[in-house]
Protein backbone atom coordinates (compact mmCIF):
# COMPACT_ATOMS: atom_id res chain seq x y z
CA UNK A 1 0.00 0.00 0.00
CA UNK A 2 0.84 3.59 -0.48
CA UNK A 3 1.59 5.18 3.21
CA UNK A 4 -1.82 7.35 2.94
CA UNK A 5 -4.12 4.10 2.22
CA UNK A 6 -1.85 2.30 4.79
CA UNK A 7 -2.58 4.85 7.60
CA UNK A 8 -6.40 5.46 6.19
CA UNK A 9 -6.43 0.97 6.99
CA UNK A 10 -5.24 1.82 10.44
CA UNK A 11 -7.31 4.35 11.50
CA UNK A 12 -10.04 2.70 9.74
CA UNK A 13 -9.85 -0.67 11.35
CA UNK A 14 -9.30 0.82 14.91
CA UNK A 15 -12.02 3.54 14.38
CA UNK A 16 -10.84 5.82 17.02
CA UNK A 17 -7.82 8.44 16.85
CA UNK A 18 -4.35 7.34 17.56
CA UNK A 19 -0.74 8.81 18.12
CA UNK A 20 1.06 8.76 14.77
CA UNK A 21 4.23 6.72 16.35
CA UNK A 22 1.26 4.04 17.04
CA UNK A 23 -0.21 4.52 13.36
CA UNK A 24 3.42 3.78 12.20
CA UNK A 25 4.01 0.27 14.67
CA UNK A 26 0.65 -0.76 13.17
CA UNK A 27 1.67 -0.08 9.56
CA UNK A 28 4.67 -2.05 10.45
CA UNK A 29 3.36 -5.17 12.63
CA UNK A 30 0.42 -5.82 9.92
CA UNK A 31 2.85 -5.58 7.04
CA UNK A 32 1.03 -2.89 4.93
CA UNK A 33 4.43 -1.29 3.47
CA UNK A 34 7.43 -3.55 2.06
CA UNK A 35 9.37 -0.34 2.75
CA UNK A 36 9.17 1.77 5.66
CA UNK A 37 11.99 3.95 5.42
CA UNK A 38 14.21 5.41 7.82
CA UNK A 39 11.71 7.14 10.10
CA UNK A 40 8.48 5.24 9.66
CA UNK A 41 6.57 7.64 12.74
CA UNK A 42 7.72 10.95 10.86
CA UNK A 43 6.64 9.91 7.64
CA UNK A 44 3.06 9.18 8.76
CA UNK A 45 3.27 12.59 10.71
CA UNK A 46 4.51 14.46 7.82
CA UNK A 47 1.65 12.94 5.56
CA UNK A 48 -0.99 13.19 7.68
CA UNK A 49 -0.16 17.21 8.56
CA UNK A 50 0.35 18.08 4.85
CA UNK A 51 -2.51 16.67 3.86
CA UNK A 52 -4.88 18.84 6.51
CA UNK A 53 -2.54 21.53 6.05
CA UNK A 54 -3.04 21.35 1.93
CA UNK A 55 -7.14 20.11 2.10
CA UNK A 56 -8.25 21.56 5.08
CA UNK A 57 -11.86 20.50 5.53
CA UNK A 58 -11.75 17.97 3.17
CA UNK A 59 -8.88 16.06 3.82
CA UNK A 60 -8.87 12.42 4.91
CA UNK A 61 -7.84 13.31 8.46
CA UNK A 62 -9.11 15.25 11.41
CA UNK A 63 -6.23 16.06 14.21
CA UNK A 64 -7.87 15.85 17.48
CA UNK A 65 -4.71 16.66 20.20
CA UNK A 66 -0.68 16.82 19.66
CA UNK A 67 0.42 14.04 17.57
CA UNK A 68 -3.13 12.61 17.61
CA UNK A 69 -5.50 11.48 14.57
CA UNK A 70 -7.94 9.90 13.51
CA UNK A 71 -10.80 9.83 9.67
CA UNK A 72 -12.95 12.52 9.55
CA UNK A 73 -15.34 10.17 7.92
CA UNK A 74 -15.91 8.10 11.02
CA UNK A 75 -15.47 10.91 13.68
CA UNK A 76 -18.38 12.60 11.78
CA UNK A 77 -20.79 9.52 12.40
CA UNK A 78 -20.08 10.08 16.10
CA UNK A 79 -20.31 14.13 16.09
CA UNK A 80 -21.36 16.08 13.06
CA UNK A 81 -20.51 19.16 13.92
CA UNK A 82 -16.56 17.99 14.83
CA UNK A 83 -14.40 20.49 14.12
CA UNK A 84 -10.18 19.84 13.88
CA UNK A 85 -7.61 22.03 15.81
CA UNK A 86 -6.21 24.37 13.68
CA UNK A 87 -3.52 22.41 11.64
CA UNK A 88 0.00 22.69 12.91
CA UNK A 89 3.32 22.83 11.63
CA UNK A 90 4.98 19.54 10.18
CA UNK A 91 8.21 20.30 12.78
CA UNK A 92 5.88 18.67 15.66
CA UNK A 93 7.82 15.36 15.19
CA UNK A 94 10.29 17.04 16.37
CA UNK A 95 9.38 17.03 19.82
CA UNK A 96 11.31 19.61 22.03
CA UNK A 97 14.89 20.27 22.40
CA UNK A 98 15.36 16.41 22.77
CA UNK A 99 14.92 14.91 18.73
CA UNK A 100 15.72 11.57 19.35
CA UNK A 101 17.19 8.73 21.73
CA UNK A 102 18.49 5.69 22.84
CA UNK A 103 17.93 4.04 25.98
CA UNK A 104 20.71 1.48 27.58
CA UNK A 105 22.63 0.32 24.19
CA UNK A 106 25.40 -2.22 24.76
CA UNK A 107 28.90 -1.19 24.28
CA UNK A 108 29.52 -4.60 23.14
CA UNK A 109 27.08 -4.11 19.97
CA UNK A 110 30.01 -1.22 19.31
CA UNK A 111 32.80 -2.02 17.07
CA UNK A 112 34.63 0.71 18.87
CA UNK A 113 37.50 2.46 16.87
CA UNK A 114 38.41 5.98 16.59
CA UNK A 115 35.16 7.12 14.57
CA UNK A 116 32.75 3.96 15.66
CA UNK A 117 29.28 3.11 14.19
CA UNK A 118 26.33 3.96 16.29
CA UNK A 119 23.39 2.90 14.13
CA UNK A 120 20.04 2.20 15.57
CA UNK A 121 16.41 1.37 13.93
CA UNK A 122 13.24 3.30 14.87
CA UNK A 123 11.67 -0.37 14.07
CA UNK A 124 13.16 -3.36 13.29
CA UNK A 125 12.07 -3.74 9.80
CA UNK A 126 13.04 0.26 9.37
CA UNK A 127 16.02 1.54 7.61
CA UNK A 128 19.09 1.82 10.37
CA UNK A 129 20.26 5.56 10.89
CA UNK A 130 24.16 6.46 12.07
CA UNK A 131 24.15 8.04 14.87
CA UNK A 132 27.79 8.50 15.05
CA UNK A 133 27.86 12.25 14.31
CA UNK A 134 24.95 13.19 16.75
CA UNK A 135 25.11 15.49 19.83
CA UNK A 136 23.65 16.19 22.88
CA UNK A 137 24.05 14.41 25.97
CA UNK A 138 25.19 10.62 26.82
CA UNK A 139 25.00 8.55 30.16
CA UNK A 140 27.81 5.43 30.61
CA UNK A 141 26.40 2.48 32.42
CA UNK A 142 27.20 0.14 34.88
CA UNK A 143 24.67 -2.14 33.94
CA UNK A 144 21.33 -0.26 35.42
CA UNK A 145 23.38 2.19 37.48
CA UNK A 146 24.52 5.60 35.79
CA UNK A 147 28.28 6.22 36.42
CA UNK A 148 28.90 9.37 34.39
CA UNK A 149 27.18 11.79 31.92
CA UNK A 150 28.61 13.75 29.31
CA UNK A 151 28.01 16.20 26.50
CA UNK A 152 29.01 16.38 23.13
CA UNK A 153 28.10 20.24 21.52
CA UNK A 154 30.32 19.01 18.24
CA UNK A 155 29.04 16.34 15.95
CA UNK A 156 31.46 13.38 17.63
CA UNK A 157 29.05 11.15 19.48
CA UNK A 158 30.37 7.76 18.40
CA UNK A 159 34.01 9.90 18.64
CA UNK A 160 33.66 10.78 22.67
CA UNK A 161 32.37 7.27 23.35
CA UNK A 162 35.05 6.07 21.82
CA UNK A 163 37.53 7.87 24.16
CA UNK A 164 35.93 6.46 27.07
CA UNK A 165 37.25 2.89 25.85
CA UNK A 166 40.69 4.34 26.54
CA UNK A 167 40.15 6.19 29.62
CA UNK A 168 39.87 5.75 33.58
CA UNK A 169 36.31 4.66 33.00
CA UNK A 170 37.03 1.87 30.43
CA UNK A 171 36.28 -0.88 32.40
CA UNK A 172 33.51 0.71 34.39
CA UNK A 173 30.29 0.91 32.01
CA UNK A 174 28.93 -2.14 29.70
CA UNK A 175 26.03 0.09 28.64
CA UNK A 176 25.22 3.75 27.47
CA UNK A 177 22.23 6.43 26.54
CA UNK A 178 21.82 8.78 24.55
CA UNK A 179 19.91 12.15 23.97
CA UNK A 180 20.33 13.83 20.68
CA UNK A 181 20.06 17.56 19.48
CA UNK A 182 19.77 16.81 15.75
CA UNK A 183 16.69 15.74 14.21
CA UNK A 184 16.68 12.85 11.65
CA UNK A 185 15.28 13.44 8.00
CA UNK A 186 13.70 11.70 5.85
CA UNK A 187 16.27 10.01 4.26
CA UNK A 188 17.82 9.05 7.76
CA UNK A 189 20.81 11.56 7.69
CA UNK A 190 21.32 14.14 10.47
CA UNK A 191 20.00 17.46 10.08
CA UNK A 192 21.35 20.47 11.89
CA UNK A 193 20.09 21.12 15.65
CA UNK A 194 17.53 23.90 16.28
CA UNK A 195 19.44 26.92 16.96
CA UNK A 196 16.63 29.17 19.13
CA UNK A 197 15.43 26.88 21.74
CA UNK A 198 13.20 28.35 24.40
CA UNK A 199 14.60 28.09 27.87
CA UNK A 200 11.25 26.69 29.10
CA UNK A 201 11.94 23.77 26.73
CA UNK A 202 15.40 23.82 27.91
CA UNK A 203 14.42 22.82 31.96
CA UNK A 204 11.45 20.49 30.46
CA UNK A 205 14.60 18.40 28.34
CA UNK A 206 16.67 18.83 31.54
CA UNK A 207 13.76 17.03 33.89
CA UNK A 208 13.26 14.40 31.11
CA UNK A 209 16.12 12.80 31.13
CA UNK A 210 17.06 12.77 34.54
CA UNK A 211 13.30 10.95 35.20
CA UNK A 212 14.75 8.61 32.01
CA UNK A 213 17.67 7.99 33.39
CA UNK A 214 17.33 7.48 37.13
CA UNK A 215 13.88 5.93 36.87
CA UNK A 216 12.54 7.84 39.69
CA UNK A 217 9.64 5.49 41.08
CA UNK A 218 7.30 8.84 42.28
CA UNK A 219 8.00 9.79 38.04
CA UNK A 220 4.80 8.11 36.59
CA UNK A 221 5.37 9.67 32.87
CA UNK A 222 8.30 10.93 30.84
CA UNK A 223 9.14 14.65 30.52
CA UNK A 224 7.21 17.11 28.71
CA UNK A 225 9.86 17.65 26.36
CA UNK A 226 10.64 13.68 25.85
CA UNK A 227 8.34 12.81 22.91
CA UNK A 228 11.39 12.18 21.07
CA UNK A 229 11.28 8.85 19.57
CA UNK A 230 13.75 5.88 21.25
CA UNK A 231 15.69 3.93 18.62
CA UNK A 232 16.86 0.34 19.10
CA UNK A 233 20.40 -0.46 18.72
CA UNK A 234 21.59 -2.17 15.89
CA UNK A 235 24.39 -4.54 16.65
CA UNK A 236 27.78 -4.77 14.52
CA UNK A 237 28.10 -7.31 12.14
CA UNK A 238 29.32 -10.14 12.72
CA UNK A 239 32.36 -9.63 10.17
CA UNK A 240 34.10 -6.24 10.48
CA UNK A 241 33.41 -4.15 7.29
CA UNK A 242 37.22 -4.35 6.81
CA UNK A 243 37.25 -7.99 6.66
CA UNK A 244 34.17 -8.19 4.51
CA UNK A 245 36.23 -5.94 1.96
CA UNK A 246 39.36 -7.88 2.43
CA UNK A 247 37.24 -11.22 1.91
CA UNK A 248 35.70 -9.80 -1.26
CA UNK A 249 38.63 -8.95 -2.73
CA UNK A 250 39.77 -12.01 -2.34
CA UNK A 251 37.17 -13.70 -3.90
CA UNK A 252 37.05 -11.13 -6.76
CA UNK A 253 41.15 -12.37 -6.96
CA UNK A 254 40.32 -15.89 -6.73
Amino acid sequence: MTWDKAIQKVLGDAGEAMHYSDIANEVEERSLRSKLGATPANSVNMIINKSINDKGDKSSYIRLGKGMYALRKQLEKINPKAKQDIPVEIDEKLGGVIQCLGMYWRSDNVDWKSNPHLRGQETPKSDAIDFTSQTGIYLLHDRDKVIYVGKVDEPRMGQRLFEHTKDRLNARWDRFSWFGLRPISEDGSLEEAPKNIDMTAVISALEAILIEALEAPQNRRRGDQLNAIEYIQVPKPAVSEEKAKAIELILKGA
